[in-house]
């Protein structure tokens, strides 16, 4: 049997209607609607209500400042000048209404001159009772000396009381207490004053649920502001002592503390304690203070009224920081430490998508005419600007919202790290 052999028209025929068949369905291709280009589905983002995304952060600035006031003779003019520049202190947190504060008074000590039993004997590191506008202290005129500060009556058992924004007519009552007064040697002052023993002491579990009792809060900053013209003496618990007792109570959170000293800056020289004068009248600094300051991160501002210093001309220089300028600053550091926050967030926010609420007001990122809050980048956290303007508002929170990122879109190479 012959193989079928086709002849060449018939090849030609076939040809001819297969390419007409791919023509008509490149037509109809053609004719019928554009195909849809290939794109990646639509992410839907949902805020976390766990917190991540959605969270509320407890808000309720508290500070506890205690002032340990030297009240030795030559103490006088210096107690005048810090009432009558604390206004100036005070209003840089009390006029934001976001902030409680507690502030309470108590003197240097000298165990070894004052004891139970001897004049004018006060414990030591509890609270001085609060004095009214007015009040008349109890003098006491020495040959070479006055004393201004005698506890008579019933005051010595007065219940200690600090100054709260609930106290009437507080910023005044403050401005009497902190007129300590002094006392002569005679009256049972202080002849080498501790400043570190009274501050352990007026926050020992003693005083804390006795004398001092409703003073400090756990949750609170602690600000501690030593007042003297003096070194503290060697008899008292050192620097590096003190410095881990606040730590403790603070269960080592360092920012919950806050340490300031008004007293002899080595750059200055307006020494009048005995205890800073060297041989020949040279001057003396207080070391031990400053050793405190620098292992609690704090600082040192000079009592001077003048601050008074030497060039490297050698000729001397004045510097006219006024006593207020120095409260203000201690004031500001107080304001920003108690209400900044970091918050460190859970997922990595999409950009822009940040929204920050305290109650029903609305904090916006930070900007060179308004203070509010930013992003760290580094951190992943959320900062409050210790300068923000809020309103009180009873039981109200700060609220942080944000849409996170889909962290799948790093590894399909849909996103990448900046």
């Amino acid at each position: 049997m012959k193989p079928c052999v086709r002849s060449p028209d018939s090849l030609a025929r076939q040809t001819t209607v297969a390419l007409g068949l791919m023509c008509l369905a490149l037509s109809a291709m053609a004719c019928s609607p554009a195909s849809p280009k290939l794109t990646a589905p639509a992410e839907v983002i949902n805020a976390i209500p766990d917190g991540d995304g959605d969270f509320k952060v407890e808000f309720n600035p508290k500070v506890d400042i205690l002032f340990v006031i030297d009240n030795s003779a030559s103490m006088e003019d210096d107690q005048t000048r810090l009432s009558q520049n604390i206004d100036r202190f005070v209003s840089n947190f009390s006029e934001n209404g976001l902030i409680d504060y507690h502030i309470g008074i108590t003197t240097v000590s000298d165990r070894i001159r004052q004891k139970p039993g001897s004049p004018n004997y006060y414990p030591v590191g509890q609270l001085r009772p609060l004095k009214t506008p007015g009040q008349t202290p109890v003098v006491i005129e020495r040959a070479n000396c006055k004393t201004t500060d005698a506890i008579a009556g019933d005051a010595k058992n007065a219940a200690p009381d600090f100054v709260t924004r609930e106290t009437p007519n507080g910023l005044e009552i403050l401005r009497e207490s902190l007129k300590v007064g002094v006392l002569c040697l005679d009256d049972g002052g202080p002849e080498y004053e501790e400043l570190f023993t009274p501050v352990a002491a007026a926050l020992s579990p003693e005083m804390r649920a006795g004398a001092n009792r409703g003073f400090y809060r756990e949750d609170a900053l602690l600000v501690v502001i030593l007042v003297s013209d003096a070194s503290p003496s060697n008899l008292e618990i050192t620097p590096s002592e003190l410095a881990l007792e606040l730590r403790r109570l603070k269960n080592f959170n360092s920012a919950k503390i806050s340490t300031h000293a008004i007293g002899i800056h080595p750059d200055y020289n307006c020494a009048v304690d005995p205890s800073l004068k060297g041989p020949n009248e040279t001057q003396l600094y207080p070391t031990r203070i400053r050793e405190f300051v620098r292992e609690t991160d704090g600082r040192l501002l000079s009592l001077c009224p003048q601050l008074k210093k030497l060039g490297k001309n050698g000729k001397p220089l004045v510097d006219q920081v006024p006593w207020g300028d120095r409260l203000a600053e201690i004031g500001r550091d107080i304001r920003r430490r108690v209400i900044a926050r970091e918050v460190r967030l859970k997922a990595l926010p999409e950009y822009g998508t940040i929204q920050v609420t305290y109650g029903a007001q609305t904090i916006t990122p930070d900007s060179p005419e308004k203070r509010g809050w930013r992003y760290n980048v580094q951190r992943n956290s959320l900062i409050i600007d210790g300068d923000v303007q809020l309103r009180p508002e009873p039981g109200a929170q700060i609220r942080i919202e944000y849409m996170p990122v889909n962290t799948n879109n790093f590894t399909n190479q849909r996103a990448r790290h900046l």
